[in-house]
């Protein structure tokens, strides 16, 4: 399912009305219609419904909802900004002005004469904040109910998902065609409600650059046993980690890929670190990479190559002392095995030109796995400016870094060059300390039995949503840890390979 932006729509727009020849009067007419099946479905004629139009395309989709409400007999007011300014708003306006309707101006808009607001205020084209008496309106509609926004919340950035200023609180948008990265983003994703695709007849340009695939909707897939197989064959994994004050991190990366089937995993670790492993997780071997627990050796590093693993975990647990960075932008020079770098071997390198360097030279694989802060970090750039323009810097990055990167966040993004994947899931139970060490250990267990690294990524991504779930229900939204994740990981993938 693709997932557009601002300049993709308008492009699908043009290609459809210019090169098709689609007439765009009857794409409006389409995109009220289909709108209005939706409102029907959702409310009945006992309810009082207010259809507040901007003077552009959006407000002309409001002209059209409102045409057909009313002769469903539906008790209708329009509230209007301005008088509409686009062609086919105006025609459409001057329909339904013919009927028996009462056309308002917007400061005339009082919350407690109506049930339902249908919300055709901007669409994906706003380009100013909301700010003064508009603003003061948009408060005066969110206190309404039942509210439906048509093509997206009005007031929400549909490439960022930021609120510009101020914003309708939708229980419902209906999306016209294709979605929008501002209904999956934060914060626009809380302001959208249940989301409803409605096709109008718009074609996808053949012209347009690559979209984002949406993959909520993705099966579960797990990696193929061998029923003959011996612990040889099903990977060999090394998490190095778990210095002073956070072993937890190693043990929960360490025991979520063993428990996701790899065959043989190890640790490298400091000394005191390695005595308390044997005993916390006695399946997992271990390699000492310093005698002290506040960092890693560098002269020891050939002793984790030395392991031969097939996927290395570098980064949970780490710390942040400077000969530890040393180590980890040497083991990145050396190791020719896959690596996923998460926590805090993402904060190695010096400046960004340094990552590029290392990264973009390595022969195998590179698995970035930062949430929004490391990745600001990563980058050198001020985190919001980041949030605003995550998919074009995640494309960058990862294009530079020759890496596949996956944005951890409550819509989780994952990227390889301009090839985009978005997982829009939220789950507050995973909002714990060591659930992304255990998304990590998922990842290097899938890809050592013989997924790809983008089968590996998104069937990480999804298995510990769907795992997150099952947690959820099992001790409710409160109660998740991340022992009880890759409890409840174990439990899914037990029902799913034996359905």
């Amino acid at each position: 399912m693709d997932v557009f932006s601002s300049n993709q729509m308008r492009e699908s727009d043009r290609y459809t009305i210019q090169d098709l020849g689609v007439p765009s009067i009857l794409l409006m007419e389409q995109a009220g219609g289909e709108s209005y099946k939706v409102i029907k479905n959702l409310y009945d004629k006992g309810h009082k419904v207010a259809i507040i139009c901007g003077s552009g395309n959006n407000g002309g989709d409001g002209y059209v909802i409102a045409r057909r409400l009313i002769l469903a007999d539906y008790d209708v007011t329009i509230f209007q900004l301005n008088d509409p300014v686009s062609e086919d708003a105006i025609y459409h306006y001057e329909i339904v002005k013919k009927f028996d309707v009462d056309i308002l101006d917007l400061e005339h808009f009082q919350s407690n004469d109506c049930d339902v607001v249908i919300d055709c205020l901007f669409g994906t084209g706003l380009s100013r904040d909301i700010l003064d008496d508009l603003a003061i309106n948009i408060d005066e509609i969110n206190k309404v109910d039942h509210i439906v926004s048509i093509d997206i919340s009005s007031g929400v950035c549909s490439d960022s998902g930021d609120i510009r200023g101020a914003c309708i609180e939708a229980n419902h948008t209906i999306v016209l065609q294709f979605y929008k990265r501002g209904h999956f983003l934060y914060p626009g994703s809380s302001v959208s409600g249940e989301l409803h695709l409605v096709d109008i007849g718009v074609y996808k340009s053949p012209k347009m650059d690559t979209t984002i695939q949406l993959m909520n909707d993705l099966k579960m897939k797990l990696p193929k046993r061998n029923p003959w197989s011996h612990k040889g064959m099903n990977g060999r994994v090394l998490v190095i980690g778990g210095l002073k004050g956070k072993l937890g991190a190693l043990h929960f990366a360490s025991l979520a890929s063993s428990h996701s089937g790899t065959g043989l995993v190890f640790t490298g670790t400091s000394r005191q670190a390695m005595v308390q492993l044997q005993i916390s997780v006695p399946e997992v071997m271990g390699v000492e990479l310093s005698e002290f627990d506040e960092y890693l050796d560098i002269t020891r590093i050939q002793e984790a190559l030395d392991i031969d693993a097939d996927f290395v975990i570098l980064g949970p647990g780490l710390g942040r002392h400077e000969w530890t960075k040393e180590f980890v932008r040497e083991f990145c020079r050396l190791c020719s095995s896959p690596i996923l770098l998460d926590a805090d071997a993402l904060h190695a390198f010096e400046t960004e030109t340094q990552m590029f360097e290392i990264l973009s030279k390595r022969s195998a694989q590179t698995i970035l796995t930062p949430h929004l802060g490391e990745f600001s970090d990563m980058l050198k750039m001020n985190m919001s400016e980041v949030d605003k323009n995550r998919i074009e810097l995640l494309s960058y990055c990862s294009h530079e870094t020759k890496s596949t990167i996956i944005l951890k966040d409550s819509t989780t993004l994952i990227c390889r060059d301009d090839q985009i994947f978005m997982h829009s899931k939220p789950n507050s139970v995973l909002a714990k300390g060591g659930s992304g060490d255990v998304l990590s250990g998922l990842i290097a267990s899938f890809f050592v039995q013989g997924m790809t690294e983008q089968e590996s990524s998104i069937q990480g991504v999804l298995i510990h949503s769907l795992g997150a779930d099952v947690m959820k229900s099992k001790y409710g939204e409160h109660g998740g840890s991340p022992l009880r994740l890759i409890d409840s990981i174990g439990t899914l993938m037990k029902d799913s390979s034996l359905s």
